[in-house]
């Protein structure tokens, strides 16, 4: 998707506890990056997710570097005995775009997802799949909506 818009993918080493932050820094300094997209919670294919203490240092970096995070979280709702580990977003810090999707825990074939970020942003957001796809499907916001609708009562 990155790259149908001409956008310069640049990979991060990574190991088990997700990336690493020497790697991450070195590539902010050489190629100052507009943002940072990863997958918090058990990345495909690896299946590791971002330790506790890289995503506290990643906060750390977004400040120093001025960064905009892109944190995509499809798999959250998959974990089943691992200690949960809240996501970046949940720091408060504006500069995170929290992504996730319904499709991972209803079914493969919904594609309706959700976003977390500031107001501005989900109006760009919003044109951009607009002049890609007009909306989502709305049997399929439907379906979301009524395996919900209680639990968002509640809410």
């Amino acid at each position: 998707m990155f790259k149908s818009y001409k956008a310069e993918v640049i990979p991060v080493e990574s190991d088990e506890d997700g990336i690493i932050i020497e790697s991450l820094e070195e590539k902010l300094k050489k190629y100052h990056p507009k943002f940072l997209y990863f997958v918090t919670n058990y990345n495909n294919p690896t299946g590791y997710s971002l330790s506790k203490d890289r995503r506290k240092k990643i906060v750390d970096i977004m400040n120093e570097f001025d960064l905009t995070i892109i944190e995509d979280d499809p798999y959250i709702e998959l974990n089943y005995d691992a200690p949960f580990i809240k996501p970046i977003k949940s720091s408060g810090h504006p500069n995170v775009i929290y992504l996730s999707s319904f499709s991972k825990i209803i079914s493969p074939g919904l594609r309706v997802g959700y976003i977390i970020a500031q107001e501005d942003i989900i109006r760009k957001v919003m044109k951009l799949k607009e002049n890609k796809d007009v909306h989502t499907s709305n049997l399929s916001q439907f379906v979301v909506r009524e395996i919900f609708k209680d639990h968002l009562k509640r809410i």
